[in-house]
């Protein structure tokens, strides 16, 4: 995943520090967390995941939260988004072009008005 630094026994106070100090450098930034002392750190990340086992807190401020405690699931979820972006991707392309077509039938004339509207 090209991670190349981490840190560690880090304050929780420190930790949204981090996650502010990273979004400066990086853009974006995920935070996988399970605890109380991690919830100020989620909220600040743009996407915060909590794991299986996570405090009731952690849970309640993250985005995405796992049903299991391996982070594994993190590049599943990846694939699975991707996936479904992609899918939504083809749909709007694919309406785009039946509606465009029904537009330029009903336009010249090879069907009439009403039918174009009712494809559309």
């Amino acid at each position: 995943m090209g991670i190349t630094t981490f840190r560690s026994q880090v304050l929780p106070e420190d930790k949204a520090a981090i996650v502010e100090d990273l979004q400066k450098e990086f853009g974006k930034v995920i935070m996988v967390g399970d605890g109380i002392n991690d919830s100020t750190a989620l909220s600040a990340a743009d996407v915060s995941v909590a794991m299986k086992d996570s405090s009731d807190i952690a849970r309640e401020v993250a985005d995405i939260s796992l049903l299991s405690d391996d982070l594994y699931e993190l590049v599943t979820l990846r694939v699975l988004s991707q996936r479904m972006l992609d899918k939504i991707d083809d749909n709007y392309h694919a309406i785009l072009s039946i509606n465009t077509s029904f537009i330029v039938l009903g336009i010249t004339g090879v069907i009439s008005p009403s039918t174009s509207f009712i494809g559309s």
